[in-house]
């Protein structure tokens, strides 16, 4: 990642920049890359500005962290939403980045540390999609224009089963439902089903 920022900014000061702000933005009291800063005070120094030695920054951080991945964290979360803060602020034309996960935690997560970050600093917008959101948007955007075309798609993301966090017609509020991938295609088609994500 470093090799890449490295290619859009022109110092190695301001890449290391944007990623001390995106762990400041996304590091919370109870996280792998809290436990990473408390145990390295060398991290730490550099996150809070106390140092300026930034060599090797990123693969000082990314190392830490992932050396301090314990079974059941969310590691995995934090750092794409890292990552995410980062790329955001590429320089570049307006845009978006949209993320595809079917982990509802992990979008759960994702979407709860950009809502913590003041709008003004977001950057680029940030979509999640789930597999059948996105094929309800490829279809609503006429990209895909019949049940068959959804099909193979709907089972990538899957085993067959696809658990939708959404609301059918006579639904008031968005719910967990479950559909084989033929009955998904047929809602999203027949415009039966509002798949929140």
């Amino acid at each position: 990642m470093q090799d890449i920022m490295e290619s859009c900014f022109s110092s190695r000061q301001q890449v290391n920049n944007y990623l001390i702000w995106a762990i400041r933005m996304i590091n919370s009291p109870v996280s792998t890359i809290a436990k990473t800063l408390l145990e390295d005070e060398g991290l730490r120094n550099i996150v809070e500005e106390k140092s300026k030695n930034t060599q090797d920054f990123y693969m000082r951080f990314f190392s830490g962290v992932r050396n301090n991945k314990e079974s059941g964290d969310n590691l995995g979360e934090e750092l794409l939403a890292v990552c995410l803060h980062v790329l955001a602020k590429l320089p570049e034309e307006e845009g978006k980045f949209c993320v595809i996960t079917d982990d509802k935690g992990a979008a759960g997560k994702i979407d709860a540390a950009f809502r913590q970050v003041n709008r003004r600093y977001w950057g680029k917008r940030v979509i999640l999609f789930s597999t059948p959101k996105l094929v309800q948007a490829l279809y609503n955007e006429g990209i895909a224009a019949e049940a068959e075309e959804l099909l193979p798609i709907l089972h990538a993301g899957n085993n067959g089963i696809n658990k939708i966090l959404g609301a059918e017609i006579y639904d008031i509020e968005n719910r967990e439902i479950t559909l084989d991938c033929a009955e998904a295609a047929r809602k999203i088609v027949d415009k039966k089903i509002h798949i929140a994500l």
